[in-house]
């Protein structure tokens, strides 16, 4: 993931921290497809806490020195709809981010186009 972080001001970050869906990422998924059009898929065990609110997605990350979270991304998010279980928001670099929950668990996807899709498992 690479890191994009904006000025969304303190108090829209203070309230998507508080009152945000706060989930922990214990597993991230890319899907790239390749020119032949066939899908490469690699999981890594990550350690992310994503948190989406109603104006903005902050995912921070554990810091190396000392046992703070760092931010490493912060977006502006627009709601755009919602279809059954899947909620669906579109950030201010025009990436598209689904957030799903079910009796399986919770997903949050993100992606700008169809050639790479990144997935966080809760």
């Amino acid at each position: 993931m690479e890191k994009s972080i904006y000025n969304i001001g303190k108090l829209k970050y203070f309230l998507t921290i508080v009152f945000g869906k706060n989930r922990q990422v214990v597993k991230e998924t890319i899907e790239e497809k390749d020119k032949n059009g066939d899908v490469q898929t690699k999981s890594y065990p990550k350690d992310y806490i994503i948190t989406i609110g109603k104006k903005a997605v902050i995912v921070t990350v554990p810091n190396p020195i000392n046992n703070m979270r760092i931010p490493n991304v912060v977006k502006k998010l627009k709601f755009v709809g919602k279809e059954q279980q899947a909620e669906f928001y579109v950030d201010n670099e025009g990436y598209n981010w689904v957030y799903t929950k079910d009796h399986v668990g919770e997903l949050v996807s993100y992606y700008k186009d169809d050639s790479k899709i990144i997935h966080f498992e809760m």
